[in-house]
């Protein structure tokens, strides 16, 4: 017996076809099992309106694979659920069908599930890379005087180049050229 696509025979010899489970799928006709749906994707039942066998409305019921949703993954093959697990804040994913979701990396937080990306920090901020989620802009921390970081997303603040200071913290520019007169201010404090 020739079982139709989403279906399988119910043995050797099959005399009856039988839907694939919710979470499986089987594409192809006269087959005699259903394969789970792979990680990155979730099963669903949906109607096949172009399926010649079965219901009086002409179509049946068919189960199928969908790829998860971007700010959604599944490690698990045969999900059944109707949707994939969202990313928890501090992760993301980008993608169709991901795996699993990414951790935001340094200079970056994500303060909300199912973030399709992870938001930078703002310039003359850092956030170090992590091994626990960064899910707020709170997790961004000012550089410190006589360092800078230049641009959004920085991990790290940099140090002034000699010759140069930068007297606040947290500011979006890079480092000052010392003048003469704060050159013998800066000489008169050490010498006192």
């Amino acid at each position: 017996m020739a079982c139709p696509a989403g279906t399988r025979g119910n043995g050797i010899g099959a005399t009856k076809c039988v839907a694939c489970s919710v979470g499986e799928h089987q594409p192809s006709s006269g087959q005699s099992a259903c394969f789970a749906c792979p990680a990155g994707t979730h099963g669903v039942i949906s109607f096949d309106s172009n399926s010649s066998s079965s219901s009086s409305s002409g179509g049946r019921m068919m189960p199928s694979c969908v790829l998860c949703s971007p700010g959604t993954a599944s490690n698990v093959t045969g999900l059944k659920n109707a949707t994939c697990d969202a990313c928890a804040p501090g992760f993301s994913s980008p993608a169709v069908g991901s795996h699993q979701c990414k951790l935001c990396g340094g200079g970056q937080y994500q303060p909300s599930s199912g973030g399709v990306a992870c938001f930078e920090c703002d310039v003359g901020r850092h956030a170090p890379p992590r091994l626990v989620p960064s899910v707020s802009a709170s997790s961004c921390l000012a550089c410190s005087s006589g360092r800078f970081a230049p641009s959004t997303g920085s991990p790290f603040c940099s140090v002034c180049d000699g010759g140069k200071y930068q007297p606040y913290a947290g500011q979006p520019g890079a480092c000052h050229a010392l003048s003469r007169e704060v050159v013998n201010i800066i000489i008169i404090i050490i010498l006192d």
